[in-house]
């Protein structure tokens, strides 16, 4: 439903020449890239019709990302963040359509504030809604409102549509292992690209993969667990399910077979609806929730079943026995306890550059291991290490890094070169800015455009668009003349060794102080500091072990790098500075009975942990 048309909406009036970015997005996963060039060229088409200049650099997009929520979404936060900036990099932020945008206004009502806040306009082409408009907001509301509906009525129609496709006899869900889709066309209507519509898709049984399903349900009867199923399948390189996903590998895993072992598919029923998705709107995860028995839809197919009722009841009674319990290991699924371990997200197995994290063990005894290794048998790194001794003794190896003299002094000396090398290019920029001559012909132009604007304001009147012509004008000038009046060359002592060295004492003593404090300030440090810790396996004195390596960065903004009021351009340059860490950690081989934990002191400059 469209409440105002086109026309009605642009009465506000935008001066030329404003500086444009642009953002885009779509939300199904089965959207190409074309979705997105579609949406940025009309946006670019707009702009050269408004005379506003589009910058490639401030070109955002979020492909296959809800409108639901912002989470997820970095394209967008990124150009907010970019907003806020002084200068601001841009004046003005196109999207293609309100619902580009997003579909939740308690989301995206309170960024259209903070834009505005910071004095970017907004536009959305397909409606010509600009947020000069003296009535933008209410404008806005009802097309949000129109976004908000269309996305729910647009997943009850899915539903519905997928209710009459299963009580037909159809597959309500995408692709299912031991099965081949059998898509059934229209005999005479014509779909996408002119091909036959698809009435339905049914599930023919795939023998290779059907023989792997009876297997999995044979081991499981014989009370074979899980996990021991799924490391079976993956030594023996049969294909999973799941697809190769980034670090990811692609093999079995202990959830992938329960899911096939409840998969009542098998044994010839068709059931639908048993679950129901809802997406966290801060952080945008999806889960399922289970949905009423009475809402269930059970469909009879016979022509499916490749287990028969006896194997699956003895599996079943099996299952009720005893399986894997994922929420026993709280640091896998983010439990009360784990949210306070320290390095929660940052270990990564060096030798399958999979995620080093909980793999056994209660909150009181919880142990880090490959991911891979514990729950895929995909790596052979077997060692493993509990929380309390790697977090205290990684602690350890921080604070002894942070305080260490030598390291302080090489870290000074790289600092000081990198400012040195930042500056001596600042200056060769400033002489070449002089030499050419190229500000001060802009500059020349600029003044020439300020007397224009100032005779027509004379004999018009002033204007909103004549105003911000005329200020943008003003501020430019300012700009040049900032840089034509600087000295063309910058001192090349503008600190002391000693001043910076002190500089960077103080900021690893007040790193080293917030690491030293609770647990959850802790983690945010570490999560903010550290990108990745890599455990590598080694042989040590002791046994099996760990070499842990990585960086913590000394500074996350350039606001962070102020090194006295002389320094007026440090911020600017951003310096980047690291303290490398590198610490040897004797670990353990689990076996039937709990490992024993040995405590050993830091010794040297290396950080021996013991597990």
């Amino acid at each position: 439903m469209n409440f105002v048309g086109t026309a009605a909406h642009d009465t506000g009036e935008s001066p030329v020449n404003l500086r444009a970015a642009v953002y885009a997005r779509y939300s199904d996963e089965n959207q190409d890239d074309t979705s997105i060039e579609d949406q940025i060229r009309e946006c670019r088409d707009a702009a050269t019709q408004k005379g506003w200049i589009i910058l490639d650099e401030f070109i955002r997009s979020d492909k296959a990302k809800t409108g639901k929520t912002l989470a997820g979404r970095n394209g967008l936060k990124e150009l907010v963040e970019l907003g806020g900036q002084k200068p601001r990099p841009f004046d003005l932020l196109i999207f293609h359509s309100t619902s580009r945008y997003g579909r939740n206004l308690s989301d995206t009502l309170p960024l259209i504030d903070l834009l505005l806040f910071y004095g970017i306009q907004l536009y959305f082409v397909d409606s010509g809604l600009s947020s000069t408009n003296p009535n933008f907001r209410d404008l806005y509301l009802m097309h949000g409102r129109n976004d908000e509906h269309f996305s729910r009525q647009l997943g009850h129609n899915v539903k519905r549509g997928q209710k009459g496709r299963v009580l037909a006899g159809y597959i309500g869900c995408s692709r299912v292992f031991g099965y081949d889709n059998a898509p059934e066309e229209h005999p005479t209507r014509k779909g996408r690209f002119g091909r036959p519509d698809i009435i339905g898709v049914d599930l023919v049984i795939n023998p290779e993969e059907a023989a792997v399903v009876v297997r999995i349900f044979e081991m499981r009867a014989s009370g074979i667990g899980c996990l021991e199923i799924a490391r079976t399948l993956n030594r023996e390189g049969v294909l999973s399910p799941l697809a190769k996903l980034g670090t990811r590998p692609r093999a079995w895993s202990a959830t992938t077979i329960l899911r096939i072992l409840e998969n009542q598919k098998y044994v010839g029923k068709n059931i639908w609806n048993q679950t129901r998705q809802v997406i966290n709107p801060i952080t945008g995860g999806r889960r399922k929730e289970p949905r009423p028995r009475s809402e269930w839809e059970i469909i009879d197919k016979p022509q499916w079943r490749i287990v028969s009722d006896e194997l699956w009841a003895a599996v079943q009674h099996q299952l009720k026995r005893t399986d894997i319990n994922a929420n026993r290991r709280g640091g896998l699924n983010r439990s009360r306890a784990s949210r306070s371990y320290i390095f929660s997200g940052v270990p990564k197995c060096a030798v399958c550059g999979g995620n080093f994290t909980v793999v056994s063990g209660g909150p009181t005894h919880v142990r880090y291991g490959c991911y891979n290794h514990r729950f895929r048998g995909t790596c052979k790194m077997a060692t493993v290490i509990s929380r309390e001794q790697l977090e205290k003794q990684l602690l350890d190896a921080l604070a002894w890094n942070l305080g260490d003299s030598e390291l302080r002094g090489e870290i000074s000396r790289s600092f000081r070169e990198q400012l040195q090398q930042a500056l001596e290019a600042h200056r060769k920029a400033l002489e070449a800015a002089h030499k050419h001559g190229d500000l001060k012909e802009t500059r020349a132009e600029l003044k020439l455009n300020r007397e224009n604007l100032l005779d027509a304001i004379e004999r018009y009147g002033m204007s909103d668009a004549l105003q911000a012509r005329f200020e943008k004008a003003e501020a430019d000038l300012r700009e040049i003349d900032a840089v034509l009046t600087s000295p063309a060359e910058e001192p090349q002592d503008i600190a002391s060794e000693q001043e910076i060295e002190e500089f960077l004492k103080q900021k690893m003593t007040q790193i080293a102080s917030v690491l030293a404090s609770n647990p959850e300030r802790a983690k945010r440090e570490v999560q903010n500091r550290i990108s990745a810790l890599y455990f590598e396996p080694v042989t040590l004195p002791s046994g099996p072990g760990f070499k842990v390596t990585g960086d913590l960065r000394l500074f996350l903004t350039p606001e962070d790098v102020k090194l006295n009021t002389c320094l007026k351009m440090t911020s600017d340059l951003y310096m980047f500075a690291v303290v490398p860490i590198k610490a040897e950690i004797p670990g353990t081989i689990p076996s039937s009975g709990r490992p024993r934990l040995v405590a050993k002191r830091v010794i040297a400059d290396e950080a021996v942990l013991a597990a």
